[in-house]
């Protein structure tokens, strides 16, 4: 799969953030963007992933063929149809109706409709779209479930509750996988948050500044987590470090202030 990204500006008011942007990205290659603040890193994110919408420019998705490596059990299993889209959603949603305060988690739900945009019109020539899953900025998550509970909001029903607890505890200690997420550190919550991502059937992965509270012993272990389960698919990492590049084995695209 292949994504050609071309002249794409955004605008909030009188702000220009995304200024004529043209990139391509592949599948099974990493990808880091990286800019200083306010040179519209998340913004151009949201855009890929149908959150915002382009003023003007192409987004074209080609060679639509799921990259998700057949030895993964822990997505692969559950790829076999496009109901885990609306399972993920409906679940968030009942987990918004009884936590208010929570209702941002339907926002990461790993499978979203992408808009390609030309002028506001759809510029996709296989008229099929990719699967997304995102580890935004802030880690959404239902601050009273446990960390296996929040993953479980948004994976596929066949994928059980221990396959989901092994998974986290490569990431988090054991004592920590059965208490409410608001009683987890930062990093904790991070980690929680990467794995939910991970966990669930995409194609393309996003993540705007996942290590963010990591110590570089955790960042180190994290990353390998990240490149052992992205395995054949496409990243887009947002970072400020650039020794993350190397450590991701990354290419670089550069955003520059407006």
């Amino acid at each position: 799969m292949k994504l050609t990204v071309r002249s794409l500006r955004k605008s909030f008011g009188d702000l220009q953030v995304l200024n004529g942007i043209n990139l391509e990205m592949e599948s099974g290659r990493v990808y880091c963007l990286m800019g200083p603040s306010g040179s519209g890193k998340t913004t151009l994110i949201r855009v890929l992933m149908g959150l915002e919408t382009a003023d003007c420019g192409d987004i074209i998705w080609e060679n639509m063929v799921s990259a998700l490596p057949a030895t993964d059990t822990a997505t692969s299993d559950s790829l076999s149809s496009d109901s885990a889209v609306s399972d993920s959603v409906a679940l968030d949603s009942a987990a918004s109706d009884s936590m208010a305060s929570d209702s941002a988690v339907s926002d990461s739900a790993a499978s979203l409709p992408v808009a390609n945009d030309k002028a506001g019109k759809g510029n996709n020539p296989t008229g099929i779209s990719p699967r997304f899953a995102a580890v935004f900025q802030e880690d959404r998550l239902c601050e009273a479930f446990t960390p296996v509970e929040n993953v479980m909001l948004v994976t596929d029903r066949s994928l059980s509750a221990a396959r989901v607890r092994a998974e986290l505890s490569r990431l988090l200690p054991e004592e920590s996988l059965s208490r409410p997420v608001s009683t987890l550190s930062g990093g904790m919550k991070r980690r929680t948050a990467i794995c939910r991502a991970l966990l669930t059937p995409y194609d393309v992965l996003f993540m705007d500044e996942p290590f963010t509270g990591l110590d570089e012993d955790t960042r180190q272990t994290v990353i390998s987590y990240i490149l052992e389960k992205n395995a054949g698919r496409m990243l887009l990492i947002s970072t400020h470090q650039e020794e993350d590049v190397a450590s991701l084995g990354a290419e670089m695209i550069r955003l520059s202030s407006h």
